[in-house]
């Protein structure tokens, strides 16, 4: 019975979570044909950004930037990006 209950949890948070999806997809939809980018655009999207302390590595500064979206959460563009490019 226990996994019953563990699997319709389960099911209950990917609802949800596609639900989110659905919703975040509505706003992309709504802003396709932006000509200007305003505060107010950047606020329906982003919920907020996380900035990093910066790092010093080979003489380089870099300072790791977190965007959280609105519905869906953080992206990790590292899996949709090709590193070695």
């Amino acid at each position: 019975m226990q996994s019953l209950e563990l699997l319709e949890t389960d099911l209950a948070e990917l609802e949800s979570q596609s639900d989110n999806v659905d919703k975040f997809l509505d706003t992309v939809r709504r802003n396709t044909q932006v000509e200007k980018l305003t505060p107010a655009i950047v606020h329906e999207f982003i919920d907020r950004t996380i900035i990093h302390e910066p790092e010093q590595a080979r003489g380089d500064r870099r300072q790791k930037v977190e965007i959280v979206y609105h519905k869906i959460g953080k992206i990790d563009l590292a899996d949709w990006l090709d590193e070695s490019a």
